[in-house]
């Protein structure tokens, strides 16, 4: 990834490589193609810092999924009084079962 982020703007624009980017890109390849028992460390510290983003990503992201989503949808939902479930109590029914339609035999017709 520093490698890339170091050399885009000589490919992309023609400009001059960011060397902040490219020299830790050159270092760790050299590290782990002789070395690799000594970045270790630098993997583990890695590995602990992309667990503590994905543990902040996964809050943040259900947060905004719930309240941005499925909190409006219920309030609009309950304002026109629609029960998507159909969970009314009918004590004088048989069964809560809603029978589907027979499918015509043509509709597998079409499978590879």
């Amino acid at each position: 990834a520093f490698l890339v982020i170091g050399l885009w703007p000589l490919f992309r624009y023609g400009e001059d490589i960011r060397w902040w980017a490219t020299a830790p890109a050159v270092l760790l390849a050299v590290l782990g193609l002789t070395v690799p028992w000594t970045l270790r460390r630098v993997y583990q510290l890695w590995m602990l810092f992309g667990f503590g983003l994905g543990w902040i990503n996964t809050r943040v992201i259900l947060f905004l999924l719930y309240y941005v989503l499925f909190f409006p949808v219920s309030i609009v939902m309950r304002l026109i009084s629609r029960d998507a479930m159909a969970r009314t109590l009918e004590p004088g029914a048989d069964s809560y079962r809603v029978r589907s339609s027979q499918r015509p035999p043509t509709h597998l017709r079409h499978q590879s």
